[in-house]
C-alpha cells in the first residue's frame, strides 16, 4: 500500500511539472477550423444563379412534401412485420 502512495505521489508531481501546452494554443484549433471553412467570404458575386426553381415551383414542391407528410395519407393496409411473432 505504501509502495502504491508513493508510486501516486511520484506520478502527481511529475504531471504538476509537465509543460502546459493549453495556454500556449487556446483558441487556435477555433480560428483554425474557421478559416479552413471560410472558401470564398463573397461567393455571391461571381455564381451563376440556378434557373427552374421559382416561387410557384418551389410552392408547389412544399405543398407535396407536406401532403405527403400528413398522417392521413398513410396507408394502413401494409403488414408490418416487425411485430410478427411465433
Amino acid at each position: 500500500m505504501t509502495r502504491f502512495l508513493a508510486l501516486s505521489i511520484a506520478a502527481a508531481l511529475a504531471f504538476a511539472c509537465a509543460p502546459r501546452t493549453v495556454e500556449e494554443n487556446w483558441g487556435k484549433a477555433q480560428s483554425y477550423n474557421r478559416s479552413v471553412m471560410t472558401i470564398d467570404s463573397k461567393p455571391w458575386d461571381d455564381v451563376p444563379r440556378e434557373e427552374g426553381v421559382d416561387g410557384k415551383t418551389g410552392e408547389q414542391a412544399v405543398e407535396a412534401y407536406r401532403q405527403s407528410q400528413d398522417p392521413k395519407n398513410d396507408p394502413q393496409d401494409v403488414p408490418s412485420i416487425i411485430n410478427i411473432s411465433r
